[in-house]
């Protein structure tokens, strides 16, 4: 497989821009993990601070309207997926057991 490159100081401008994890996915084409690959990378390279990245997070918990939870990882979303940004996982294929419709009483 072939390495990827990317753009760093885009991508730092980006999230100091206020771009949250779902905008710099979609911008990127990134999977979740490997969205916090790249973070890693860059914490290790000095070019992002730890706390810098904590901080953000909270800010994006708080600010975040919730349209769509992960049924397997169950992080909330701004917007409904087919495939959740941050596990991956396939949403139709990740369906909770239907619960039987027949009902039985005693008469």
């Amino acid at each position: 497989m072939a390495k990827r490159t990317m753009n760093a100081p885009k991508f730092l401008a980006d999230i100091k821009g206020g771009m949250d994890d779902v905008g710099l996915m979609e911008k990127y084409r990134l999977s979740g993990d490997l969205l916090q690959s790249v973070f890693g990378k860059l914490v290790d390279m000095g070019l992002l601070k730890r706390h810098d990245l904590e901080k953000r997070t909270l800010m994006s918990e708080k600010s975040i309207a919730i349209a769509w939870e992960c049924l397997a990882c169950g992080i909330p979303q701004p917007k409904e997926y087919d495939e959740c940004p941050r596990c991956g996982v396939i949403a139709s294929k990740f369906k909770k057991p239907a619960v039987s419709v027949w009902s039985f009483w005693e008469p």
